[in-house]
């Protein structure tokens, strides 16, 4: 068994069923089906509070007993820089090794006649792949420029000698200027953009900061699951990665915190205190992660 299996609770299903796995805190409350309905939809609970109160959250460490309260946009960024790097592992093992592709870096920025809107990014990705079906993955990151303006960079994986034309004069964006170059330093060109914090400060509400798909077929099922795997919490993704190679199946969730690959069972070791106008329901924390 792997040393990280240290971080959580791991259980076979011949000794114990979810069911029978009970976790209590101090107070002797039950953190598996004992969770009050209301607090079971976390987005729902906020999205009910008419009045707009906030929402403090204190999570704890059962494996240390520290106590912190996570900061939202933090935790944005830092599950934006593990999908993009995983991201860019995958596709630097898998795909890179055939020698048949190559990366392209499309870089889009917005005039001052044109405002962000959430679509664009959306609307311009599912032009470019219906102009150039060849695209195999690609991966963006949103950033902010010092006039206060969204801009994107975009890293696509097409075969050898496939050739893009800039969007803003080929008709695919119409808001500002665009570039096309190659990226030297393949998959991993993308990653220096996720660790510019000073460019990931205020941006428009409703933005998507980041975006990394791999199209069908274009890598083995293991490497795939792999790399669904780092959307998962950071200690689900550690624990898990064996036996997701072993079986061959994604975590599927099986209780308020746990989960399951093949006949094992893993336990999150995080406590979640949802603090609101005197109510402090005991929550966990993959939950409210997963929202």
């Amino acid at each position: 068994m792997n040393t990280n299996q240290k971080n959580s609770k791991v259980f076979q299903s011949k000794s114990q069923s979810p069911t029978q796995i009970q976790t209590n805190d101090s107070r002797g409350l039950s953190l598996i089906n004992k969770v009050p309905k209301k607090f079971k939809k976390y987005k729902t609970f906020i999205s009910r509070d008419k009045r707009k109160r906030k929402v403090i959250v204190k999570v704890t460490d059962t494996r240390t007993g520290k106590h912190f309260c996570p900061d939202p946009n933090q935790t944005r960024l830092s599950h934006m820089r593990k999908r993009i790097s995983s991201w860019a592992k995958i596709m630097n093992k898998s795909l890179l090794k055939r020698g048949k592709y190559t990366y392209l870096m499309i870089t889009l920025t917005y005039s001052p006649d044109f405002e962000w809107y959430p679509n664009h990014i959306k609307n311009f990705m599912k032009r470019l792949r219906r102009k150039y079906p060849e695209i195999k993955a690609y991966a963006w990151v949103a950033e902010m420029q010092r006039r206060g303006a969204v801009h994107y960079h975009i890293l696509v994986v097409v075969p050898k000698r496939t050739y893009i034309k800039c969007p803003d004069k080929s008709g695919l964006w119409k808001y500002g200027m665009t570039r096309v170059e190659r990226a030297k330093k393949g998959s991993f060109y993308i990653v220096k953009y996720v660790g510019k914090e000073y460019q990931k400060l205020n941006y428009p509400k409703g933005i998507r900061i980041y975006c990394a798909v791999i199209g069908k077929n274009v890598i083995d099922e293991v490497s795939m699951l792999l790399f669904r795997l780092s959307s998962l919490p950071r200690w689900l993704e550690e624990d898990s990665r064996e036996y997701v190679e072993r079986f061959k199946e994604f975590p599927v969730k099986v209780g308020s915190c746990l989960w399951r690959v093949g006949d094992m069972f893993f336990e999150s070791p995080y406590l979640v205190e949802i603090i609101r106008a005197g109510v402090s329901p005991i929550y966990d924390w993959s939950k409210v992660r997963e929202q």
